[in-house]
């Protein structure tokens, strides 16, 4: 959503859109998030907004990354090393060789080993991003 990005005066990650919202202290400030950030920040105060333009993003991104396909992709390569998103199963971070946030996945990509093949998984337009940034790491 780049019109909503561009207009904004905070975009990251979850963490540090609670952090942001804790903050705040102008009239009522409007936050968008996704449903599962709203467990980060819930109702940092009352004269806060929080818009959740797509109330099923999480149960995509978890449908969309079985832990059962997931282990069984893993097999196809015993050289892959496991990127996952955090918003995703327990099932799915229970295979994961490391998991991150849309605010360290370059930092965490860059520092993954460099003899292995990377695979990000579930969320497909963080990871293309990511990709983007590091040169297709």
């Amino acid at each position: 959503m780049p019109e909503i990005q561009d207009v904004a005066d905070y975009v990251g990650d979850s963490l540090g859109l609670s952090q942001q919202a804790a903050q705040t202290k102008r009239g009522r400030d409007r936050f968008l998030r996704c449903p599962f950030h709203g467990r980060n920040g819930e109702d940092p105060e009352p004269n806060k907004i929080v818009v959740l333009p797509d109330k099923d993003a999480a149960a995509r991104w978890r449908a969309s990354c079985p832990a059962d396909k997931l282990s069984e992709f893993q097999k196809t390569n015993p050289n892959f090393y496991t990127v996952t998103y955090i918003n995703c199963s327990a099932e799915v971070k229970a295979l994961s060789d490391v998991i991150c946030t849309s605010g360290n996945a370059v930092k965490i990509v860059n520092a993954s080993p460099k003899d292995k093949d990377l695979l990000f998984v579930p969320e497909k337009n963080l990871g293309a991003w990511v990709m983007e940034q590091t040169g297709g790491r």
